[in-house]
């Protein structure tokens, strides 16, 4: 159903790009006044414009539930479908010595693909709200596996709602062993059973896990007539797709696992990215940072900027700027306020900080206080994607694994902070941080950037 919508949906913006395309040759592209002829063939041509580019779309499979609703596949399958689409037609048009105006093609792609790009964002968000709110469109998933292996496998799927999939059940040997409430969802039986479970269930997915002991040949064939899909779950946790390549040998599919990627995550690439992006980024939000300095100084005639020592690459010290947004004393109160709240480890906030200013609220509230950590971008003792830098007294608090998110340059923003900020316990913030750390590269990055863009505006977990 979400397909034929979105395909339906397709098919009124590649219209409206249609509409859009004469305008924009001239705009985008200064090309002079079509002559009537041109203009008349290229509206004849549009139809199979549109046609040619909603099989590409399908040929790049956008319309696949699987890719439906993951932002980077669903966006690198329109720009694909596009690419495919101009020089299909390019080459048409030269090999059949065609009059199609080149700029009304061009144009016609390039505001289709912005408007492809832009429609499926929507779609995405209204998706996940649907999702989270209410579990509608969602895959209805079992879990075969061993209980341990099958309660982990459902707390991730649990926290990731907007990934489209809910439990309903579980099958699993050792379940007498366990408590009635160790699984949220109840045990469905054994193995044997498993199709016609999924049937009276009103499942449509089968998660394979750890300890599963089946043949995975035999309970697809007993899935084949059910229009169910088998998704099996490799003990690969925390490990990123770009790192796993798979190749079959003798009919069995062997899965190469490349090592982390921290080494990456410091190279010549993302530095350049970095300075690029921040340098445009200073001259951008300017006028922001003035006005907010200015606000704060008037409030109480403190310092504008805040410096405090935090850790950085391979635990080196460096000054971390940011606008103040508390009380000039607020160091001397924060040992008394952690003492009361009882919290002894890292990653230490509190929801309601009497030591925060009114304007200090204003500017916490969408991450403006951040903005003076472009000036550390630009020198090198931050990037703009990273772990967040912490205060020697929480990394005296890390363990050897912990100590592995020093391995890679701190961040402005970071994979914890697009996914909950304050809400995520210190065990959920340490696994996203290790998890960037491994699985590093510059599109993550810019899917980071972007997310981050909407965690702000949203205001989500901020304090």
């Amino acid at each position: 159903m979400l397909g034929r919508t979105v395909f339906v949906t397709d098919i009124l913006v590649l219209c409206l790009s249609a509409a859009l395309a004469w305008p924009a040759r001239s705009v985008l592209l200064g090309a002079p006044t079509a002559t009537e002829s041109g203009f008349r063939f290229a509206l004849l041509m549009t139809p199979a414009l549109i046609v040619l580019t909603l099989a590409m779309l399908w040929w790049t499979r956008c319309y696949t539930p699987r890719r439906l609703g993951s932002p980077l596949e669903e966006s690198v399958g329109v720009i694909e479908a596009v690419f495919f689409s101009f020089v299909t037609v390019a080459a048409m048009s030269y090999f059949t010595d065609t009059s199609l105006s080149r700029g009304f093609l061009v144009s016609f792609l390039v505001v289709g693909a912005a408007l492809l790009l832009l429609e499926r964002s929507v779609i995405r968000v209204w998706l996940r709200r649907r999702r989270v709110a209410g579990g509608a469109l969602t895959h209805r998933v079992v879990v075969v596996g061993s209980a341990g292996s099958a309660r982990l496998l459902s707390g991730r799927l649990a926290l990731e709602l907007q990934s489209g999939y809910r439990v309903v059940g579980y099958v699993v040997d050792d379940v007498d062993a366990l408590p009635q409430d160790a699984l949220p969802a109840r045990a469905l039986g054994s193995v044997s059973d498993l199709a016609s479970d999924c049937s009276r269930w009103g499942a449509d997915t089968v998660m394979v896990t750890d300890g599963a002991g089946l043949d995975l040949r035999d309970l697809s064939w007993g899935l084949e007539t059910r229009s169910i899909d088998l998704i099996v779950v490799p003990p690969l946790a925390e490990i990123g797709r770009q790192r796993l390549d798979i190749r079959p040998v003798g009919g069995v599919p062997l899965v190469y696992v490349a090592g982390p990627r921290a080494s990456r995550a410091n190279a010549w690439p993302k530095r350049v990215f970095d300075v690029v992006v921040a340098s445009w980024a200073v001259l951008a939000v300017l006028p922001v940072m003035v006005i907010t300095a200015v606000l704060i100084k008037l409030y109480d005639g403190g310092p504008v900027l805040y410096r405090q020592r935090r850790v950085g690459l391979h635990g080196e010290p460096f000054d971390c700027l940011k606008f103040r947004s508390m009380h000039v004393d607020a160091e001397l109160r924060e040992a008394e306020l952690r003492a009361a709240a009882g919290h002894d480890g890292a990653l230490w906030k509190m929801e309601h900080d009497p030591r925060v200013t009114p304007v200090g609220r204003v500017i916490r509230r969408y991450s403006i206080d951040e903005l003076p950590q472009l000036l550390n971008v630009l020198g090198g003792s931050m990037s703009l994607v990273g772990p967040r830098p912490q205060q020697q007294w929480e990394v005296d608090t890390y363990n050897d694994t912990a100590r592995r998110r020093l391995h890679v340059l701190p961040g402005i923003t970071g994979l914890w902070q697009v996914s909950g900020r304050s809400r995520l316990t210190w065990e959920d913030a340490m696994r996203l941080d290790l998890y960037y750390r491994d699985n590093w590269s510059l599109t993550n990055d810019l899917v980071i950037l972007f997310r981050t863009v909407r965690v702000v505006l949203g205001k989500d977990g901020a304090y």
